[in-house]
């Protein structure tokens, strides 16, 4: 594939990201919800279908670093979207958990995701989904793959654990 294809390829993603989160962010601010942000949502949705959370577990399963999660879990406190309550047996650890104003953010929250995959299965047939998917999956792959042989290849004391 030709150097220009893969420029055009990453831009064309880039721009289907930027198109999707200007629409979420739209119907937020429509349902009065504007001091969220698109980045706020992976860490609703795990809550939402989570009791509550270690700030690490958030961490590992939307796959940011700590620090850039601590800045989105500062601001959803902040706005009363969430609270942390510490671990009664071990003071080091804390809890994430929703509150009420999250609670009533939910039924739009699902609303505004039904509404943006509607938007794409509008667009693309149930196939071109399909291998939209599945090319996507790939490129993910291949690209965490690459940078693991990368990281390998760099550090010594994983080079001689054979990894």
């Amino acid at each position: 594939m030709s150097e220009q294809k893969m420029s055009d390829i990453i831009s064309l993603v880039s721009e289907i990201r930027e198109l999707g989160k200007s629409f979420i962010i739209e119907r937020l601010h429509e349902n009065g919800f504007s001091d969220l942000d698109v980045s706020h949502g992976n860490i609703l949705t795990l809550l939402y279908f989570n009791e509550k959370l270690q700030m690490k577990e958030i961490s590992q399963r939307i796959k940011r670093g700590k620090s850039t999660v601590t800045v989105l879990i500062n601001k959803l406190l902040k706005n009363g979207y969430i609270k942390k309550e510490q671990d009664l047996h071990d003071k080091r650890i804390f809890y994430i958990s929703l509150t009420e104003k999250s609670e009533k953010l939910r039924p739009v929250f699902f609303e505004i995701s039904d509404q943006l995959n509607s938007k794409f299965e509008s667009i693309l047939s149930e196939q071109e989904g399909s291998d939209f998917i599945r090319i996507s999956k790939k490129i993910i792959t291949s690209w965490w793959l690459f940078l693991f042989v990368e990281i390998v290849e760099k550090v010594p004391s994983l080079r001689k654990r054979g990894l």
